[in-house]
C-alpha cells in the first residue's frame, strides 16, 4: 500500500502517514514509539486497515473533519475491525473551540463551517500539526457546498491565527490545479515562489506545508476583505483544470 510518512523529532517521534485513497484524497495517520495511533477521515477502510496492520498499529481514536462520503465512507468497516476506537466528529464539539488530550498530547478541535456545516478543524500543539480537512488547500480553499462565503471566509481567519510553523495536512492533492488558477488570474507570479516551495509544488505529495507559505502565497486566506474573498472563490468556481 502506498504511503508518505512525515516524521517529527519528539521525544516520542511522532509521525503523520498519508494514504492517498480515489483520485485525490489523503486519509492520514499519526503515530509514535507507542504504537498508538488516531486516524482521520477514512474515505475508504481497506488501505487503512492495511497501513495498521503492516505496523503493528492500536488505533484508539478515529477524528473527523466532515461528513462528505469522501471522508467517512470507510468509518463503519474501521469501527467494526477496531470496536473500541472512539470516534470524534462535530458532533461532539459542542462549543466553538475546545481541546482534548491524546497520549501526552493536547488537541484543539474548532469548527470551520463554509464548505459545509459540520466542518472542523484538529489542531496539535506540541508538533504544530493541523489536519483542516477541505477547508484550506496549497494556493486554494474549499467550495462553497452548503454555507456562505462569510462563514468559510472566518474559518479561514480562525485557521490564519495558528503559528505560522504549522504544518498543514489537506484532505486533496489540489495544489497543481489551485496554483494554476491562481496564476492564470495573475493573484501569484512563478517567479515570486521559492524554488525550493516550487520543487514541492512539482510533488507528490505537495503536502505538508507551513501555513507561513500558505498565508504568503495563498489568495483566499490572504484576502483582506470579504468581498475579495468571496471574488477570488467565485472566479475559482468556474475555473477548469486541464491536465
Amino acid at each position: 500500500m502506498k504511503q508518505y510518512i512525515q516524521n517529527y523529532p519528539d521525544g516520542l517521534h511522532t509521525k503523520v502517514i498519508a494514504i492517498p485513497i480515489f483520485e485525490d484524497n489523503y486519509v492520514y495517520i499519526l503515530t509514535d514509539d507507542t504504537k498508538k495511533a488516531f486516524i482521520v477521515d477514512p474515505g475508504m477502510a481497506d488501505p487503512v486497515i492495511e497501513v495498521i496492520d503492516q505496523l503493528g498499529l492500536e488505533p484508539n481514536y478515529l477524528l473527523i473533519t466532515h461528513s462528505h462520503n469522501d471522508h467517512i465512507g470507510g468509518v463503519p468497516k474501521v469501527i467494526e475491525r477496531f470496536p473500541k476506537i472512539k470516534k470524534i466528529d462535530f458532533a461532539d464539539c459542542t462549543q466553538d473551540a475546545q481541546s482534548f488530550q491524546w497520549n501526552q498530547r493536547t488537541f484543539d478541535v474548532f469548527k470551520t463551517p463554509g464548505h459545509w456545516p459540520d466542518h472542523i478543524c484538529f489542531f496539535e500543539h506540541q508538533n504544530k500539526i493541523l489536519f483542516c480537512g477541505d477547508i484550506l488547500f496549497r494556493f486554494g480553499c474549499g467550495r462553497i457546498f452548503d454555507g456562505t462565503f462569510e462563514q468559510l471566509y472566518q474559518s479561514l481567519q480562525k485557521v490564519k491565527k495558528l503559528p505560522g510553523d504549522t504544518d498543514v495536512y489537506c484532505a486533496h492533492e489540489y495544489t497543481k490545479a489551485n496554483l494554476a488558477f491562481c496564476l492564470k488570474q495573475d493573484l501569484v507570479k512563478v517567479g515570486d515562489i521559492e524554488a525550493d516551495e516550487m520543487q514541492k509544488v512539482n510533488s507528490v505529495p505537495s503536502l505538508p506545508v507551513p501555513l507561513s507559505v500558505e498565508v504568503k502565497y495563498n489568495p483566499f486566506i490572504k484576502a483582506e476583505s470579504l468581498e475579495e474573498f468571496t471574488r477570488f472563490r467565485t472566479l475559482r468556481n468556474s475555473f477548469r483544470y486541464e491536465k
